[in-house]
């Protein structure tokens, strides 16, 4: 479609807008402000000289001012520096952020985490001002002047709602919700334990005695936890997704908890008396109104979001990428600046709401994941840049102990957070699942400081609690702040992948390091193959040197090979090792799955489908029915690689499901294709017991409540018994509006599941053989497992009545039609054919009827029956008419041939006696029919 042509286009203009926007904007205020910082410190001044010196103080400011407004006349010049000049220092920050990420796609500067140098170039920058190294460029050096007396305030309100919404809406809802608890625990229970234990070391270990509510402050800023780069590092190295989402999520409800307890310990700093009262108070409403707040705020930008979502309009993508931006500084600017409640927990369920209903109508998802990218890599490069400059502007005051101190806080932080997991371990492991001492590790050494901290720590730098707090102490408390996250980013994210390595967090199994030694020897038999199919049919160009051409790709398979073995932790000289194809897995730990039984739920399954009528899901890889039952036979199942095998097998029926809900296949409505994404979810964690995305996928679909509407025998989708699955918590009361509408959400869900799961059987033969053919046991296995539940989701298709499968089915065939127009003028508008207005004049009535087959998904059950109800009365097409007549002629045929084909055999069974009887027994008998077809 036309949005799809410029999607890329439209995030750099959009970026690059709100690049200008946050930059600029932000500094033309803060030039506004600093100039009344310095009005009322010249005023102060005056004060403190007595009335003559400010009056002579008055008549030299105001002189200035007129000799400004001389220069400003005077030719259209400003020999005192231009607006503009604001901007030096914020694209300063961004080009450092570009040169700071090329430098790290380096190979041999990956380890080094970027934020950290960003952060000492703001340093370097900061010293440089500082010492007067800025003196021969007026216009950096006033820009600089400018940002270094930013209102602290504007940065948290600029900076702060982007990096936090980007987090939330990109969450994984379902593992939030399973480590929920947990997280709430570590936010909540552990960064309070954190922030007064590091109070207790400021006040009375450190030599800087200061009061206690300065400590408070203090230790509420080092508890914030900022784990993004930790969180990267697990994300690479294939750790747990449930240990991911716990460091996440006490990265982000921290900042909630941390923010409340700054906001009250820096009130006591300013003198401002708070009772028990007013401070209960204020923690209620710091979280529960904040979170009701930013909920209703992000379910009203949901509701916007879903009425442009319309794919075919070229505009709707843009608007919904301004209205996430416009939902994230909403969400924070009503709890923090106007409700006075906590802007951080607001955002945060604002992001919730939109991460779980919002994508699934999001027209541009790809161009929506790049735009929240791009923008919190701007935000984290201005705000470590900033407060790196900070810091250096007064690196010169501190003095070597305070150095020491700083790493004596680091390591005493360390060891305060170690302590606190270990405290809350038996809690945690309480509400949520049991957690490993590999896991505690995992979570101690995520606890980076970051963005929060540095911004905290710059209001108290700049604001100093009101004039209640000295220069002095407050930049001690930027400095030490600075000085951990420094620490913890470069110590921390350093030594994580050993660390990791050691203790197990993201210990690959063997089925793992074998799967990428598998696939990196496909890569280099793929790039053999090609290399020698273009020599055989003579593609190869007269002047190629073939010679040249083998030294290359012998370097590059070389190099292939030796990075697979790296990456396992295996040494480059050593052989490859066991591959899923070698067997030498099959030595290890073994699964004990009854293949007989599974063979018997196949064969169950299949009559149950045959004997429905169901025509759908088809076993695609029936010819290689006798390969796969030789291999279960032949070889032992490998446990580790049937749960590998399973989890590819899950996320490429996700991809899918994508892919379906972005093409249109399937008009429903974004919780309804939610339920599918959410079974995917589920079944991850049972993958290695089975394969369970149709059993938890049937409890959401409440089967027997619409089997019993149909009048249609409850069936056992997996031959096992009645085991029953919970359904899943948001999906339960799904279809309670009625039988109709059940079965019309019901029969698109399952077409969508069939045809994931075909795509997925298509895909786990292509990655783990040879070719598109099975050659494994544990392939086979879980190609059985999945045709076993297309079986049983063809049955249940089956029992849907007809008026709602040819209300569906019209509809799709009408909708893929329209498609089919609908690309062919964007083709001819792509390739200049026709202008931009001249496609959307011819492309709107398209889309017009393309909307009206979309909303047949919300018909009644009497609409239903008026317009595809077997008493419907309308004329057919001669076409149909013709389908008709050539579908019942073809059915007689085949039934007459089973009929005969069923005699003869029970005649050749039973032999002659009683032969008169069978032969006289009608052939269209439905028990002879039946098993006639289970035969054949």
């Amino acid at each position: 479609m036309m949005a799809r042509t410029s999607s890329r286009r439209q995030v750099a203009v959009l970026v690059v807008a709100l690049l200008v926007v946050l930059s600029g904007a932000a500094a033309g205020d803060d030039h506004e402000s600093s100039g009344a910082v310095e009005e009322h410190h010249g005023a102060s001044e005056g004060a403190e000289r007595g009335d003559g010196a400010a009056q002579e103080h008055e008549e030299e400011h105001g002189g200035h001012e007129e000799e400004a407004g001389a220069n400003v006349e005077h030719g259209g010049k400003h020999t005192g520096g231009h607006r503009f000049e604001t901007l030096f220092v914020p694209m300063g920050a961004v080009l450092a952020g570009a040169a700071v990420l090329h430098l790290t796609s380096l190979r041999c500067l990956r380890a080094v985490p970027a934020p950290v140098l960003i952060f000492l170039l703001g340093i370097g920058f900061g010293v440089l001002a500082s010492e007067g190294g800025l003196a021969f460029a007026g216009g950096l050096r006033r820009s600089y002047e400018t940002w270094a007396k930013i209102d602290p305030h504007l940065v948290l309100f600029t900076f702060l709602p982007p990096l936090v919404f980007g987090e939330a809406v990109r969450l994984d809802t379902h593992l939030a919700n399973r480590a929920f608890g947990q997280c709430l625990i570590l936010a909540g229970h552990g960064a309070v334990f954190t922030a007064f234990a590091t109070a207790a070391l400021f006040h009375w270990a450190l030599p800087y005695q200061w009061a206690l509510p300065t400590c408070v402050v203090a230790g509420a800023l080092l508890a914030s936890i900022d784990a993004g780069s930790i969180v990267e590092i697990l994300e690479d190295r294939g750790a747990a997704p449930l240990l991911i989402m716990q460091i996440r999520g006490e990265s982000m409800l921290s900042d909630g908890t941390v923010l409340v307890l700054f906001n009250i310990a820096y009130s006591m700093v300013a003198m401002e008396g708070l009772g028990v009262g007013e401070i209960c108070l204020d923690i209620a409403k710091s979280f529960f109104g904040a979170f009701a707040v930013g909920g209703l705020i992000g379910y009203v930008f949901l509701r916007w979001i879903r009425t442009a979502s319309d794919r075919l309009r070229r505009r709707n993508s843009w608007i919904q990428i301004l209205l996430t931006i416009a939902c994230a500084y909403w969400s924070y600017m009503l709890a923090e600046g106007i409700c006075e409640m906590s802007g951080v927990v607001s955002t945060v369920a604002a992001g919730s709401v939109l991460a779980r209903h919002a994508w699934p109508v999001i027209v541009e998802k790809q161009a929506m994941i790049e735009v929240w990218n791009i923008i919190g890599l701007v935000c984290k490069s201005l705000v470590f840049f900033l407060a790196g400059m900070l810091t250096g502007r007064s690196a010169q005051q501190h003095s070597a102990g305070d150095y020491y101190w700083v790493v004596a806080t680091y390591v005493a932080l360390s060891a305060i957070r170690f302590l606190m997991l270990l405290a809350f371990w038996a809690p945690m492991n309480l509400v949520g699942e049991r957690l490993r001492f590999a896991d505690i590790v995992g979570m101690w050494s995520a606890g980076l400081r970051g963005i929060v901290a540095l911004c905290l720590a710059m209001v108290v730098s700049e604001d100093r609690a009101g004039g209640h707090l000295d220069t002095a102490t407050a930049d001690k408390i930027l400095f030490h702040v600075s000085g951990v996250v420094t620490l913890t980013l470069v110590v921390n994210t350093m030594t994580a992948p050993l660390l990791f390595g050691f203790f197990g967090v993201t210990q690959r199994g063997d089925g793992r390091k074998a799967l990428v030694r598998h696939v990196a020897r496909r890569a280099r038999s793929r790039m053999n193959h090609a290399l020698l199919e273009s020599i055989e049919n003579g593609s190869l160009s007269r002047h190629c040197s073939i010679t040249s051409v083998f030294k290359d790709i012998e370097e590059v398979r070389a190099g292939v090979k030796k990075a697979a073995m790296v990456d396992m932790g295996r040494g480059p000289c050593e052989e490859d090792g066991a591959d899923l194809e070698s067997g030498a897995l099959r030595h290890g730990p073994h699964a004990h799955p009854d293949v007989d039984r599974l063979w018997s739920t196949f064969r169950h399954q299949k009559r149950v489908a045959l004997s429905s009528g169901g025509t759908l899901g088809q076993f695609k890889m029936g010819k290689q029915l006798g390969a796969i039952h030789g291999l279960l036979r032949e070889q032992r199942l490998s446990a580790q690689h049937l749960s590998i095998v399973r989890e590819v097998f899950l996320e490429a029926v996700r991809t899918s499901y994508w892919e379906q809900a972005g093409e249109g296949s399937f008009a429903i409505s974004p919780s309804h294709v939610m339920v599918l994404i959410d079974s995917i979810d589920m079944a991850r964690g049972r993958s290695d017991k089975s394969l369970a995305d149709w059993d938890i996928l049937r409890a959401d679909l409440h089967v027997d409540r619409i089997e019993r509407g149909a009048g249609k025998p409850q069936l056992d989708p997996t031959g096992k018994g009645s085991k029953e699955v919970a359904p899943s918590a948001g999906c339960r009361g799904l279809f309670s509006r009625g039988t109709m509408s059940g079965q019309m959400l019901t029969l698109q869900l399952i077409e969508a599941f069939v045809r994931a799961h075909e795509h997925a059987q298509a895909e786990i033969a292509a990655y783990f053989g040879r070719d598109a053919s099975v050659d494994s046991a544990e392939e086979a296995f879980v190609i059985l497992e999945s045709q076993c539940s297309v079986f049983a989701a063809s049955a249940l298709h089956a029992s849907i009545s007809k008026p709602v499968q040819r209300c569906i089915h019209s509809t799709q065939e009408s909708y893929r039609l329209c498609t089919l127009g609908r690309d062919y003028i964007i083709a001819a508008h792509e390739r200049g054919v026709l202008r931009s207005t001249e496609a959307e004049d011819l492309v709107e009535p398209i889309a017009e009827v393309m909307r009206r087959l979309s909303a047949r998904s919300r018909w009644k059950n009497g609409e239903i029956q008026r317009e595809f109800g077997a008493s419907a009365p309308r004329a057919l097409h001669e076409v149909e008419a013709c389908v008709r007549i050539q579908r019942a002629y073809r059915r007689s045929r085949m039934l007459h041939s089973i009929g005969v084909a069923a005699q003869a055999s029970t005649h050749n069974r039973g032999g002659h006696r009683g032969s008169d009887e069978r032969r006289h027994r009608p052939a269209s008998s439905p028990a002879l029919l039946q098993t006639a077809a289970v035969q054949a």
